[in-house]
């Protein structure tokens, strides 16, 4: 699997340099922009995103595809959408005989998910996840958008109900953008587990997992969730004194909602002098 610290260099540097807390910004909030058409998956898979994608549906298919009747419909066009966007881009599109839907998976490093409507709700009736961030497809599929956040204290109240309205508005020619980011200790793309993952031994030692998630309407009934997952070394702020001071404030701005779905809140006295030490270190310098 891959680790945080085979992350890109340049990569990182952009990161950093235009962080999803950038001025301040609020730790949890809906956050979506518009974006163009062209820019909705970034880069085709790479050799090692096959390799990850492909060894987790060799060992583990059921826990990582799935494809309820709801949902069957909507494939093939969701494929063939995939398969233009990617041609007009120029990745490759290869079968690979895992199936049209797990063979697209394979294209993108992204994780790709349709949400389909269910009365007045959209659940998630199809997905291809090989990036969960401490959730599990058997656990999820079938849930709404209130019952995707289950578990996760705070996070339903905040969000779900602005996602669902988001959902209902999406226009067909639309594509939306997001990116979120969290604070654990050392972990793996593939992390299907609770909220509880290891602590690192300092703050320092933690990795940033950060989701860049696009919503694209796939026509009335479907909704095209995806989610490409990174991780960086938290260490590397040290060399961002903006990045540094600007989380700091996100964090100082937590309200008691938000600290309660914040994973390190029980550390949060440490992480702070972490940041503020940085930031004022660049600037004695």
């Amino acid at each position: 699997m891959q680790a945080a610290s085979s992350y890109p260099e340049e990569a990182t540097a952009a990161f950093f340099c235009d962080p999803p807390w950038q001025g301040g910004a609020p730790r949890y909030k809906i956050g979506l922009s518009p974006i163009d058409r062209r820019a909705w998956l970034q880069e085709p898979a790479s050799p090692e995103d096959h390799v990850r994608k492909q060894t987790l549906y060799a060992s583990r298919m059921n826990d990582v595809v799935a494809i309820q009747k709801a949902a069957e419909r909507h494939v093939e066009p969701f494929v063939a959408l995939l398969r233009d966007h990617c041609g007009e881009l120029g990745y490759p599109t290869p079968a690979s005989g895992f199936g049209n839907f797990a063979d697209a998976a394979l294209w993108v490093p992204d994780d790709l998910c349709l949400m389909v409507r269910s009365g007045h709700q959209y659940a998630l009736a199809a997905a291809s996840l090989c990036a969960p961030s401490f959730w599990t497809l058997r656990e999820k599929l079938g849930q709404p958008l209130i019952g995707l956040h289950a578990g996760h204290e705070g996070l339903n109240e905040l969000l779900a109900d602005r996602m669902q309205a988001v959902f209902e508005r999406l226009p067909q020619d639309r594509v939306l953008a997001r990116s979120n980011w969290f604070l654990h200790g050392p972990s793996q793309l593939f992390e299907p587990r609770d909220r509880t993952i290891d602590d690192p031994n300092c703050v320092e030692d933690a990795v940033i997992r950060s989701e860049r998630q696009t919503l694209r309407r796939l026509n009335a009934d479907c909704v095209i969730f995806t989610i490409r997952v990174r991780l960086i070394p938290f260490a590397r702020i040290l060399d961002f004194p903006e990045a540094a001071a600007d989380m700091a404030q996100t964090i100082r701005n937590l309200t008691a909602a938000e600290l309660l779905a914040f994973s390190l809140r029980h550390r949060i006295s440490e992480l702070l002098e972490f940041l503020d030490t940085s930031a004022s270190n660049a600037r004695r310098r």
